[in-house]
């Protein structure tokens, strides 16, 4: 057999330029009795390996989220009333006024996984909101966060079966909570997305963040531990700021990958080698993450202040 494949239960399947190889793979999968199914996301395909039984559980959870999802639909057209209020909106700055006005339909947990009373336990749940056409990168973050995360997600056709068998792949993942928010107007409303995502949390901690920012591997038990650690000094304006980088746009998209950095070391020394930079850096603006103030943090073995104008952050001394 060619090697340029690695038959694995439920492992990815790449296909190469020549179709050939992908026959020859497929034929093995037949004789294996696995079923291959394709993953559209962000508008390429990536074929999956299922055994006979999980793809089964796939193809029942897309039926019963289709049907629910429809259902919902019905609820939602309701709201075309008191969205149609807005539709003579002006461009520009009112228009987001007007946005955030619209009536959104919504479909929380749609997996229905357990969750514990709210607020009482000490977790921290990511929290996340995205298109529907950026689930590759949720995919990909979950590889770095096991704890809870809550996701709601932005569609425009509720009833599109691409978007329903892409999230369905959450569905044997109890620590994934999926929100779905119906597309109204042409506007991300990116505060109400936020806000779905932040209301379903039932820890006591949220990761607010975004799908375009990977968390380090540790930051989930780093957090957890912090808290523990520290949960006497801590109150309700208590928040703790994480450092964020970003690649520098003058690499090339056919250069040699960079390394995911494995801790603090491994990120200063790539951006030491000018590789990456404090995500929107600007030497003179004063903008986005400057108050983060990453000289400092090159430097911290221990948590330090940070003030946007004059409210301070974090106050308390703590190891990082």
């Amino acid at each position: 057999m060619n090697n340029k494949y690695r038959v694995v239960l439920g492992c990815r399947l790449v296909r190469p330029k020549q179709d050939a190889h992908v026959t020859i793979v497929l034929g093995l999968v037949k004789l294996l009795g696995l079923t291959v199914l394709k993953l559209n996301v962000g508008g390429s395909f990536m074929h999956q390996l299922f055994s006979a039984d999980e793809a089964s559980k796939l193809s029942t959870c897309v039926k019963s989220l289709r049907i629910r999802l429809e259902k919902d639909s019905k609820q939602w057209e309701e709201t075309e009333l008191t969205n149609a209020i807005h539709k003579d909106a002006s461009s520009g700055c009112n228009s987001y006024k007007h946005q955030s006005e619209y009536v959104y339909g919504n479909s929380t947990n749609i997996f229905g996984h357990p969750t514990k009373p709210k607020y009482q336990s000490k977790d921290v749940t990511l929290m996340v909101h995205l298109t529907s056409d950026r689930i590759e990168k949720l995919l990909r973050l979950t590889e770095n966060w096991s704890g809870p995360i809550s996701a709601a997600i932005y569609v425009d056709n509720i009833t599109d079966s691409l978007m329903i068998e892409n999230i369905c792949h959450f569905q044997s993942r109890p620590n994934i909570f999926i929100h779905i928010l119906h597309k109204v107007g042409g506007i991300y409303p990116s505060s109400i997305i936020r806000n779905l995502a932040l209301e379903e949390v039932f820890t006591e901690y949220a990761f607010l963040s975004d799908v375009d920012f990977m968390p380090a591997p540790s930051v989930y038990k780093t957090s957890v531990d912090l808290i523990k650690s520290k949960n006497r000094l801590l109150s309700k304006t208590t928040a703790f700021v994480v450092a964020a980088f970003e690649l520098k746009r003058n690499i090339t998209p056919d250069g040699d990958a960079v390394k995911f950095p494995r801790n603090k070391s491994d990120l200063l020394a790539l951006q030491n080698s000018t590789l990456i930079q404090p995500f929107h850096y600007h030497p003179k603006n004063h903008f986005g993450h400057f108050s983060t103030n990453y000289e400092a943090w090159n430097i911290a073995n221990t948590t330090y202040q940070v003030c946007l104008g004059s409210n301070c952050l974090l106050d308390e001394e703590t190891e990082c």
